[in-house]
Order: structure tokens, then sequence, then C-alpha cells
């Protein structure tokens, strides 16, 4: 019987198995990659490291921090990697970076996403897979699949509910990820049945965006749009310049016309796999 043993941590492209005129050949495209933005994290300088320790010094002096009778509650949003993820998305202005931490402290302490599980409450808004887990992709980065089209309940709270546990097992699925270095993740967007029909109430949009771009700030390294070839390509290109405006992370909007190029570079040669 073989051993179980830890999985070896891989380097970015130890998976992509593409020959190299072909990987030069897509990688001449007009894809945005780096390394230190889409799958790591810049490193943190001496001053970035001040910037953090006085942030954090801040951020305990909160009134809610101090009213807070769990205070391991707060231990996430305190760690070094998370306080630069703070800083980053404020541009390291101290007064607007605490200013996010202080909201995301309140809707930790009023959300409590740390004590959802896939209990029965969820399991009807999990049966048709609209937000949904990936594998990782050769990078490292754990993906998101959201799926509109999915949508089987109508009860916005845990449509919400939903999809804050999701993104809290996709940040400790970061955690776990086979590259050591990996602070970014992949949001895969899934346009082919999308309609005015189907889509988000505006409510459910705006909290949407606040858990991207305020609660899980600095996490999305790529987000992908995989739309139709017709009028979904339009439909695809407002909703990626939307992601774009508050992620460091670049968004694509890719068709199923010229696609398949674009995915194999940026997820793997199998990415259909990886995004179910």
């Amino acid at each position: 019987m073989a051993s179980l043993s830890a999985p070896n941590k891989i380097k970015r492209r130890d998976s992509f198995s593409l020959e190299t005129a072909e990987i030069d050949r897509i990688a001449n495209m007009d894809l945005s990659f780096s390394e230190k933005i889409h799958v790591s994290a810049p490193p943190a300088s001496k001053e970035d490291r001040a910037a953090a320790t006085t942030l954090k010094q801040a951020i305990l002096h909160l009134d809610e921090v101090e009213a807070c009778t769990q205070p391991d509650l707060l231990l996430p949003l305190l760690t070094p990697a998370n306080l630069q993820r703070i800083l980053r998305a404020r541009k390291f202005n101290q007064e607007d970076a605490l200013e996010l931490a202080k909201a995301t402290v309140v809707w930790r302490l009023e959300s409590r996403p740390d004590l959802l599980r896939g209990t029965k409450e969820l399991e009807a808004e999990c049966c048709t897979g609209k937000a949904r887990l990936g594998e990782y992709d050769r990078h490292g980065r754990p993906m998101l699949l959201l799926d509109a089209a999915a949508e089987n309940t109508k009860d916005a709270a845990k449509q919400i509910k939903h999809l804050e546990w999701q993104m809290e097992r996709l940040s400790r699925s970061m955690e776990s990820s086979p590259n050591e270095n990996v602070e970014k993740n992949c949001i895969f967007v899934n346009l082919e049945r999308f309609s005015l029909w189907n889509c988000p109430s505006m409510q459910n949009t705006r909290k949407t965006i606040d858990l991207l771009s305020k609660f899980f700030c600095e996490r999305m390294g790529h987000g992908i749009c995989w739309v139709r070839i017709f009028f979904g390509e339009r439909m695809g290109h407002g909703i990626s310049t939307l992601l774009q405006l508050f992620e460091t992370g670049h968004t694509f909007n890719v068709s199923q016309r010229h696609g398949q190029p674009q995915l194999t570079y940026l997820l793997m040669m199998f990415w259909t796999c990886i995004s179910a």
C-alpha cells in the first residue's frame, strides 16, 4: 500500500506542457501576466512592514475591536499578509486602509463567516453549482466558478451567505495550495447562458462587489468572463471592466471563438476540467 505523503511544492510552469513555439505564440497575445501580481504578491519593503505595524495598532484600538469578546475571531485580519493586502488595496493610505479594515471588522462580527458550514441551510444553494470551487490552475491558484444562470432560489440573504461561505473556502484553499507562494485566486464567471432574466439583483450585485473588493481584497489574480460568441461579448466586456475597477489583477473577456489558447495559457492545458 502506497504511503500517504504531503504533495510536493510545485513551481508555476511544472504542469504546463505546450511546445515552446506554442508558448511563445500565446504569450505574445494581449495577455497581462506578472508572477508578482497575478500569482504571489510584491515583496514587502521595510517601509511596507512599518506601515503594516502602524495599521495593526490602529485596528486594535478601534471601538469595535476593543468591544469584541472573541479576539480570535479577528486574528485572520491581522496577519502580515492580510495587512499588506489592505494597504495595497488603498494605495498605502493609512486613513483609507483603516476605514477598509473597520468595514471588514464590522462585517466579520455581524456575518460570522467563520461559523458557516455546509449545513442543510446552505444545501439548497449548493445543489446547482452556481458558486463552487474548482481545482488549482497551473500556477497553484484555487478557482471560484460563478454561474448566475444556475440560480435556483429567491432568498437574497441566503444567496449571499452561500457566496460568503465559498469565499471563506477559497481563502483556505489558497493556504493549502501546492504552490507555497500563492496569494491570489482565479474567478471564472460563466456567462454562456447569462441573460437579463437570470441576472442577480442590484442589491446582491453590490454585496458581491463588497465581498470581492473589500472583505476579500487583493486576492483575485485573474477574473475570466466566459461569454458566447455574439451578444455575450458585449455583456462580458462590461462585467470584466467592472471587475477591473477594484482589483490589481487583470480581468479577461474570453469568447468561445478564440478563447481556447488564452485559457490554456492562463490556466492549464485541460482548463475545462478545473473549471467544470
